[in-house]
């Protein structure tokens, strides 16, 4: 982890705050209260940051003027929450010509300037596949009929390598899933999205048995679930979900459904990684690390069970 002094001291003994800009995906969302709580903890801990914040309440389109409203307020730095890879090139660039670092957690923007902060996306979605496999080997005799995902597609590359690294795991440890087996919906980030797909997707296979479903977040496997026990089919899916957040836990904490576990980004560490890169980078240091991360745990019932959660 990149370090960061919690007072930088001038020539003239005073103490300098630096003020990083916040711009994040929504208020109301899951994860974005998550990254925030980390955000503000790691600045109170810092103790000279003043943090700014714009919301882009789910609409890419406001990248624009956020950023435009934090490089007005003269931000020193700007950490990216908002997970929209899709217009990251302007982001990249109305920081370069502000001359202020930028830090984005989960989906690079680019690969030269800006720095990142989040889990392996692949490597996440490889954790879930071993742990699917072993259920699959355990309770499916090795065998699936379907494997569903649905996620964030605007969320660029690093949200669909996640499911990706999941079908990667599958086959890794022995569940043979050909590519027709396998359908990728994007649910625009949205619950009650996910929970029409599912519906329909079970709807149009009624003689299914053996299905997986995933998606990108927890929130969104609400819908899944939900959709899975109005279509009376508990017994025929099984479904995952990435973040280990509290919506994860509320359903692990449920018996009967469908769900079987979460992967853990470990979001509210971010802010510990991604405030002291933040004024390392404002202070024009070299050493901080352009990728930094914590490493993805798979949580299930016996894994909250054994942590008391």
């Amino acid at each position: 982890m990149a370090g960061g002094q919690n007072e930088v001291v001038l020539d003239d003994g005073a103490s300098k705050t630096y003020k990083i800009g916040i711009n994040s995906y929504a208020e109301n969302f899951e994860s974005s209260q998550r990254y925030l709580s980390s955000m503000r903890a790691a600045a109170e801990k810092a103790g000279n940051v003043e943090l700014v914040y714009t919301d882009c309440n789910a609409d890419p389109q406001r990248m624009t003027q956020n950023y435009d409203s934090l490089i007005l307020q003269q931000v020193d730095a700007i950490i990216d929450i908002s997970w929209f890879g899709e217009v990251g090139p302007m982001a990249v660039q109305k920081c370069k010509t502000a001359g202020i670092p930028l830090i984005v957690c989960d989906s690079p923007f680019d690969t030269e300037y800006s720095y990142t902060i989040g889990t392996d996306q692949y490597q996440a979605g490889l954790v879930a596949g071993e742990y699917l496999a072993q259920y699959v080997k355990d309770n499916w005799d090795g065998t699936i009929d379907y494997l569903v995902f649905e996620y964030f597609q605007n969320g660029g590359e690093q949200v669909r390598d996640r499911m990706q690294g999941c079908l990667d795991g599958l086959r890794n440890n022995g569940i043979k899933v050909s590519d027709d087996q396998v359908f990728w919906f994007d649910n625009e980030a949205q619950t009650q999205k996910t929970n029409q797909i599912a519906r329909d997707f079970l709807t149009a296979h009624p003689d299914a048995h053996k299905i997986i479903f995933g998606t990108h977040n927890d929130p969104c496997a609400i819908g899944v679930v939900s959709a899975v026990e109005a279509s009376n089919r508990v017994a025929d899916c099984i479904s995952y979900s990435c973040g280990g957040e509290d919506s994860a836990l509320d359903l692990l904490r449920e018996e009967g459904n469908c769900y079987v576990g979460t992967v853990d980004f470990q979001q509210l560490v971010y802010g510990d990684l991604a405030i002291p890169a933040a004024i390392a980078l404002i202070e024009g240091r070299t050493d901080v690390p352009r990728t930094q991360g914590p490493s993805p745990v798979m949580i299930d019932r016996a894994y909250m069970e054994a942590n008391n959660l």
